[in-house]
C-alpha cells in the first residue's frame, strides 16, 4: 500500500516487528530495508531519491524504477528520511527492524509546485535521460496559467501545436514537433486512445479538471507507444489529480457562452473516488473577423457534457478503475455550412479502463491494463443537400508487462493486443453506407535502460524495440536507441535514433465511394526513420533547450483529387523528408514573479516522391515556422498572463500554389486573475480575452477560428 510520506507495511510484518522488538538487538546484522519510491500524484517511480538512516552515514539512492536497498541495518527502531530535489522531504519514518527479516517499504513523495522538469529552474548537478527528454506540464502550472481545455494546456508546452477548434472536423488535435496530429500517439494514463475517423484524437473529450499531468515525448516513439507515434507521444495522466478537497468553476462570456465545472475527491470506505463534471453551452450565432465574407454565422451553437470518474480502493493504490464520457451537439460552420445550412453533429465518446501494478517485488515489477472505448458521430442536415449519417467506432485492448532489475540494467517486456471496429450507416442512401470493418492488432515491446553516475556526471542509455502486427499485414519491427550525458551546472546533451510506423486508417482503406471521395484498399503503412540531437542548459533562473531532427518518411498518405473522376482518394507518396529544429528559452525571476517563455519550431517538410509535378514541394498543412511566447507577472493577489503565437503559411494542395494555402496568422490572448481569498476556501476571479487583435485566420481550410471573445471566470477551491 502506498501512503503519502509514510511507509506501507503489511499486518504480518507489523506483528513480526512487534515480536522482534523485544530482543532489542542493537548490533549490525543481516537485516535490510528495500522498497520503492513513487510520485504521490502519478504513481510513477522516482529516480535519484536519497533514503537515509537518521543519525548515521548509511544511505541509498533509488534507481530509475524507484527501487532502493539499505543493507546491514541495525536491529530495533530505525528512523528514515527520504529526500529528492523537486519533492517535499519525507520523514522521519520509524521502522522496527527484526533480526533475520527484510523490511519492504512503499513510499510516496509529494511534488513541490515547480515547473515541468524540462524547464526546471532548480540548479541540478545530475539529470536522467527521461528528465531532459520528456516535457511535463503539472496540474499546478495548468491552474496558474488559467487554461480552460486540454488543447489549451498542450499548446503551452514548447514544441507543441494544436490544430482545429471545437467546431472543425475532428475537434481539437495535437501536433508535436510540427508533425501532423494523426502521426502523434495520444495516451490516457499510459494506455492508447482511439484515433477517430482521421486518426487524430479529439482532445475536447477529456475534462481538464481531471488532468494531473501532461507528459510529451517528441520524436519517433513507436518502439514504446506503438502505431501512430511517428512524431511523438502525448500522455494525459489523471493520477490522483484531486487527492483532497474540490473546486467549482463558473465561466460566462460573449455569445451567450458559459461553462460550469465541478471536481473533487469523495472518500467512501473502502474506496476513494475522483470526480469531474463539466457542462458547456454557447449561443446559436457567432461573430467572425472581417476577413470572412460571412461575418456572422447562425446555427453554430454548442452543448457539451464531460464527465470523469476514477475509483481506487483505499487498501491498495495498485488497482485503479477510471474513465470518461463526452457528449456534444455542435452546429457546423465553415465549408459544410455553405451546402448544408443548419446542419448539426451529435457525438458521444465513452472510455473505461482498469490498471493494476503489483509494484516492486523481488526487484521485479508486474502489471496489466485493459480498456474499452466507443464513440459515435451523427451528422444531420435537414435542408438542401440533405444528410443523415452515423459513424461508430469501437476500440478494445489489453496489456501486461514485466519489469526487472538485471545486472545494473532496467529491463521491461510487455505484450499488448487491440481490436478495432469501424461501422458507418447512411440513413438516407443505404447503398452508400460505409459498412463494418474490423482489424486485430498486437505488439510485443522490450526496453533496456541503464543510468551510470560518474562523479557529478550521469550517463544514460536506452535500447527499445517493438514487433507490431495485425491480421492483414506482416509484422513491423521498430527499434529505438537514446543516449544522454548530464554534466555539472545543469548542462546536458542527448542523441537518439529510431524508426516508427503508422497503419492506414480503416476510413482511408474503405471509405464509401460517392461523388466526392473513395477509399483505397491498396494503401501501404507509413514508415519513418529519424535521428535527433539535443542540447540544454538549466540554471536557477534560466533554461535553454534546443533539439534538431531529421526524419525520412516512406509511403506517407495524402488525399489527392483525381483529374479524371474529380474524387478525392488517399495515395502513398514514395518518400518525403522533414528537417526540423525546436528552440526554447525560459526565464524565471524574483521567485516566479516574472516568467518569460519563448519557443520556436522550424519544419522543412518536403515531397521527394520524384513526381515532376510535386517533387521538392512543401508537404501540405505543415508551417515552416511557429513562434510561441508568453509572459506571466505576479504581484501580491494579482496574476497577469499574456501569450502570443505566430504561424507561417501552410499549403493545402501538393502543388503549393499561393491561392491554395492558409495565410500566416498572429493571435494574442490575455488573462488577468485576482485571488480574493487565499485561505480555504480559496476564491479567485479572472477576466480573459481571446484573439485580442480580432484577426481572421484558419486552422483548417474554410473553417475559420472565432474572432475576439471575452469571458469572466469565478472559481472556489475548498
Amino acid at each position: 500500500m502506498y501512503r503519502y510520506c509514510s511507509t506501507g507495511l503489511s499486518v504480518v510484518a507489523a506483528v513480526v516487528a512487534l515480536l522482534g522488538a523485544s530482543t532489542q538487538a542493537l548490533a549490525q546484522s543481516n537485516t535490510s530495508i528495500t522498497g520503492v519510491v513513487t510520485d504521490s500524484v502519478t504513481g510513477l517511480p522516482i529516480a535519484d531519491a536519497v533514503v537515509r538512516i537518521v543519525g548515521s552515514t548509511e544511505s541509498a539512492e533509488t534507481e530509475t524504477n524507484g527501487s532502493f536497498a539499505l543493507r546491514s541495518v541495525p536491529v530495533g527502531p530505525v528512523h528514515l528520511r527520504v529526500t529528492r530535489v523537486g519533492y517535499r522531504d519525507c520523514g522521519p519514518l520509524t521502522v522496527d527492524i527484526v533480526e533475520g527479516f527484510t523490511r519492504r517499504l512503499n513510499i510516496a513523495l509529494t511534488r513541490l509546485p515547480v515547473r515541468m522538469p524540462d524547464q526546471t529552474i532548480e540548479h541540478r548537478k545530475r539529470m536522467t535521460l527521461d528528465e531532459v527528454t520528456i516535457r511535463r506540464y503539472t496540474r499546478d502550472e495548468i491552474v496558474n496559467a488559467g487554461h480552460r481545455t486540454v488543447g489549451e494546456a498542450l499548446a503551452a508546452i514548447p514544441g507543441v501545436n494544436v490544430y482545429g477548434t471545437a467546431e472543425s472536423p475532428g475537434g481539437t488535435r495535437v501536433s508535436v514537433g510540427g508533425e501532423r496530429p494523426h502521426r502523434v500517439a495520444v495516451l490516457f494514463d499510459g494506455l492508447p486512445l482511439a484515433g477517430g475517423t482521421d486518426g487524430a484524437v479529439d482532445l475536447d473529450a477529456i475534462p481538464l479538471s481531471a488532468v494531473a499531468e501532461i507528459a510529451v515525448t517528441p520524436g519517433a516513439q513507436s518502439s514504446t507507444a506503438g502505431d501512430a507515434a511517428i512524431g511523438g507521444v502525448v500522455d494525459i495522466r489523471t493520477g490522483a489529480a484531486m487527492s483532497s478537497g474540490g473546486e467549482a468553476t463558473l465561466r460566462a462570456g460573449q455569445h451567450d457562452h458559459y461553462n460550469a465545472a465541478l471536481s473533487g475527491a469523495v472518500r467512501l470506505d473502502p474506496v476513494t473516488a475522483n470526480i469531474a463534471l463539466e457542462h458547456t453551452e454557447r449561443g446559436g450565432h457567432f461573430d467572425y473577423p472581417s476577413g470572412e465574407s460571412n461575418t456572422e454565422r447562425n446555427g453554430t451553437g454548442e452543448d457539451k457534457w464531460r464527465a470523469f470518474l476514477a475509483v481506487t480502493p483505499q487498501s491498495s493504490s495498485s488497482l485503479r478503475l477510471s474513465g470518461f464520457y463526452y457528449g456534444s451537439e455542435i452546429g457546423l460552420p465553415g465549408a459544410l455550412e455553405q451546402t448544408t445550412p443548419n446542419a448539426t453533429n451529435e457525438s458521444s465518446h465513452l472510455r473505461i479502463q482498469g490498471t493494476w501494478d503489483r509494484g516492486a517485488y523481488h526487484r521485479s515489477d508486474i502489471g496489466a491494463g485493459v480498456w474499452y472505448e466507443e464513440s459515435t458521430e451523427h451528422f444531420v442536415s435537414p435542408v438542401r443537400m440533405r444528410a443523415d449519417s452515423e459513424l461508430r467506432e469501437r476500440f478494445i485492448g489489453g496489456r501486461t508487462y514485466v519489469a526487472h532489475r538485471l545486472i545494473g540494467f532496467d529491463a521491461r517486456v510487455e505484450i499488448e493486443g487491440r481490436e478495432r471496429r469501424l461501422a458507418g450507416t447512411d440513413n438516407l442512401r443505404p447503398h452508400l453506407s460505409f459498412g463494418v470493418h474490423d482489424r486485430t492488432e498486437f505488439s510485443l515491446r522490450s526496453r533496456l535502460d541503464r543510468t551510470v553516475p560518474i562523479g557529478s556526471h550521469v550517463l544514460s542509455g536506452t535500447i527499445a524495440g517493438t514487433i507490431d502486427g495485425d491480421d492483414v499485414s506482416s509484422p513491423s519491427y521498430v527499434p529505438r536507441v537514446d543516449m544522454g550525458w548530464s554534466m555539472p551546472f545543469g548542462v546536458h546533451v542527448r542523441a537518439g535514433w529510431g524508426e516508427s510506423f503508422r497503419r492506414p486508417l480503416l476510413t482511408s482503406l474503405f471509405w464509401k465511394a460517392d461523388a466526392y471521395a473513395v477509399g483505397n484498399p491498396d494503401l501501404k503503412p507509413e514508415r519513418a526513420d529519424e535521428w535527433e540531437v539535443g542540447f540544454g542548459y538549466r540554471h536557477d533562473w534560466l533554461n535553454i533547450d534546443t533539439r534538431y531532427f531529421e526524419r525520412d518518411v516512406q509511403n506517407i498518405i495524402v488525399w489527392q483529387r483525381s483529374t479524371v473522376t474529380g474524387q478525392y482518394k488517399p495515395l502513398n507518396i514514395d518518400r518525403s523528408q522533414v528537417i526540423g529544429r525546436e528552440d526554447h528559452i525560459g526565464v524565471r525571476l524574483f521567485n516566479d514573479a516574472i516568467v518569460l517563455d519563448y519557443a520556436h519550431v522550424y519544419n522543412g517538410a518536403y515531397d521527394h516522391s520524384g513526381d515532376v509535378n510535386y517533387d521538392s514541394q512543401t508537404l501540405i498543412l505543415t508551417p515552416r515556422h511557429t513562434h510561441d511566447a508568453s509572459l506571466s507577472l505576479r504581484y501580491d493577489r494579482w496574476r497577469l498572463r499574456t501569450s502570443g503565437r505566430w504561424v507561417s503559411l501552410r499549403y493545402i494542395r501538393r502543388q503549393n500554389t499561393p491561392e491554395k494555402s492558409l495565410a500566416p496568422y498572429r493571435v494574442f490572448d490575455a488573462r488577468l486573475r485576482y485571488t480574493a481569498r487565499k485561505q480555504s476556501p480559496t476564491i479567485s476571479i479572472a477576466l480573459e480575452f481571446d484573439n485580442l487583435a480580432n484577426e481572421y485566420y484558419e486552422l483548417l481550410e474554410r473553417y475559420p477560428a472565432p474572432g475576439r471573445q471575452w469571458s469572466v471566470t469565478t472559481s472556489i477551491a475548498f
